[in-house]
C-alpha cells in the first residue's frame, strides 16, 4: 500500500504463488489494480510481452472488445507489429519483426501500467511470480526497459517472488537493479499449524483420523505444503468410501504416489551422471546435514570435496535438492522415497 517495491523467497513449495494470488486479491478489494504474471512459463521475449500486456490490459478493462480498442489506442507503436489474441497470448504471429521495433515494444509496455495507474487514479500493482526467469531471456532491452520502468512508475508498486538467492552480492544486485525496498523470506508452516489446518479439512468432510496421522503426514512430507496436501489428497482418495484414516494407511499411500511417478523418477535418474546419482543416494540415506564432512563421504560413498560440490551445485540448479537452514533437502519427498525404495 505504501507503494513500495518487495522480492518475496524461498524454496519450491512453500507456497509463495499461493500467498502472492492472495495477496493480490486482497489488495484488488482495496481498490488497487493488480496483475499477476506467472513467468515460469515464459520462454522468449515476445512471449514476455503477450503475458504482461495481457494481464495488464485485462485488468485495466475486463470487456475484451474495449481492451482490444485500448491496446490499439494507447500502444500504438506496438500494436502496429503484433497481433493480439485476448483469450490466448500476444503472438508476434508470422511477422518478422526487427530488433529495433522490438525494442520500441518493450519500452512502450513497460510504461502502460504508470499510464493506466494515472487514467484510473488507482494503484497498480504488478506481481512476477518466479522472477528469475526475466534475466534469463535473451533481451538486454528488456532488462534495461523493465529497470527504467520500475524506477521512473512512481504509482507502479511490483511484488516479485522467486526461488531462494544467499545473502550475499546477488542479492545485493537483484535489489539495487529492480529498486527493492523489502525482503521477505517465506519459512515452513510450523508443524502444529498446518496439521490442525489439515485436519480441519479432512474433518470438514466427514473423515476420522486416528492420532498421529497428521504427524506421519508431516514428516513424510518434510513439512512441505505442497507435498503434505498430495499426500492428503491421496489419502482422502484411498479412504473415500470408509472415511476412517490410520496410521499404516499414510505409509500405503505414499507407497502408491511413489509407484504412480515411478516412470518419472527412471527417467530423471537416468539422466544424472553417476556422482550426482551418489550424492542424492547419500542424502536420502544419510540425510542433508554436514555433507561436506569426512564422515558424510565416508558413509555415503560421494568421492572427492571438490567433486560433491560440483554434483550439489548441479543438483540445486536442477531443483532437485533445496539447501535450507545450512541443511540440503529434496524439493520432491516422494523422489526420496522412491530412492530408498528402489535404488541399492
Amino acid at each position: 500500500m505504501s507503494g513500495r517495491n518487495v522480492l518475496l523467497l524461498s524454496p519450491r513449495k512453500y507456497g509463495k504463488s499461493s500467498l502472492v494470488m492472495n495477496t493480490l486479491d486482497k489488495m484488488r478489494r482495496k481498490g488497487s489494480l493488480c496483475a499477476y504474471i506467472n513467468l515460469s512459463r515464459v520462454t522468449s521475449v515476445h512471449r514476455f510481452l503477450g503475458v504482461y500486456l495481457r494481464e495488464v490490459i485485462l485488468e485495466a478493462e475486463k470487456n475484451k472488445e474495449k481492451a482490444v480498442l485500448l491496446f490499439k489506442r494507447m500502444l500504438p507503436r506496438t500494436h502496429a507489429d503484433v497481433e493480439i489474441d485476448l483469450d490466448n497470448l500476444l503472438d508476434p504471429g508470422d511477422k518478422d519483426i526487427k530488433e529495433d521495433r522490438i525494442q520500441q515494444a518493450v519500452q512502450e509496455v513497460m510504461a502502460f501500467p504508470q499510464k493506466m495507474a494515472l487514467k484510473k487514479r488507482k494503484n497498480f500493482i504488478i506481481a512476477f511470480d518466479e522472477f528469475q526467469v526475466i534475466e534469463e531471456l535473451d533481451g538486454e532491452s528488456l532488462l534495461q526497459s523493465f529497470k527504467c520502468s520500475v524506477e521512473k512508475n512512481n504509482k507502479v508498486s511490483y511484488f516479485f517472488s522467486r526461488i531462494n538467492l544467499g545473502d550475499g552480492s546477488e542479492l545485493g544486485r537483484i535489489c539495487d537493479r529492480y529498486h527493492i525496498h523489502k525482503v521477505l523470506r517465506l519459512k515452513k508452516i510450523p508443524r502444529a499449524r498446518l496439521a490442525l489446518y489439515l485436519s480441519q479439512r479432512f474433518e470438514q468432510t466427514g473423515y476420522r483420523l486416528e492420532q498421529g496421522v497428521m504427524d506421519e503426514v508431516l514428516k513424510k512430507a518434510n513439512d512441505y505444503p505442497y507435498n503434505a496436501q498430495f499426500l492428503c489428497h491421496e489419502l482422502w482418495e484411498r479412504k473415500n468410501e470408509k472415511k476412517n484414516i490410520r496410521k499404516n494407511d499414510v505409509n500405503l499411500a505414499l507407497q502408491d504416489i511413489i509407484k504412480r511417478q515411478s516412470p518419472f523418477y527412471i527417467s530423471l535418474w537416468e539422466n544424472l551422471t553417476s556422482r550426482q546419482r551418489n550424492t542424492l543416494r547419500a542424502v536420502a540415506r544419510l540425510g542433508g546435514e554436514q555433507i561436506y564432512s569426512k564422515e558424510f563421504s565416508r558413509a555415503g560413498g560421494v568421492g572427492s570435496l571438490a567433486s560433491l560440490q560440483t554434483s550439489i551445485q548441479l543438483l540445486q540448479k536442477k531443483n532437485i535438492l533445496n539447501r535450507t537452514n545450512k541443511r540440503y533437502e529434496f524439493e520432491d519427498v516422494f523422489f526420496r522415497e522412491w530412492i530408498l525404495t528402489e535404488i541399492h
